[in-house]
């Protein structure tokens, strides 16, 4: 029965690899034609991201000054969820979770 599987694997990888091979050539030739070189062998650049950025650079600077002021009564040092939960009771953004908080600049000296 596994023989029979990985035949027929196999043979669906060469049949996708070989529309894959017969197809470029078609599409590159289609792109030069209507596009010219660049555009037949770069890929395009994206003018914007696909969703605007939830965290803009005064939501970060909030997040970085919030996490060197003093922590909570009774801890060491702020958590990214404690930083999270206090960003959003602060009203410096609607929802944010604790691993966008873990990807704010943090403080370098």
């Amino acid at each position: 029965m596994r023989t029979v599987l990985v035949r027929g694997r196999r043979k669906l990888r060469l049949r996708l690899g070989n529309l894959f091979i017969t197809r470029l050539p078609i599409f590159v030739r289609k792109t030069y034609a209507l596009f010219g070189l660049e555009a037949a062998i770069f890929r395009k650049k994206r003018v914007k991201p696909p969703t605007e950025p939830k965290i803009t650079g005064e939501v970060e600077a909030k997040i970085i000054a919030l996490s060197c002021s003093e922590p909570p009564v009774g801890r060491a040092r702020w958590a990214l969820r404690m930083l999270a939960d206090k960003a959003v009771e602060l009203g410096y953004i609607e929802s944010i979770s604790h691993e966008s908080v873990n990807h704010v600049p943090k403080k370098t000296n």
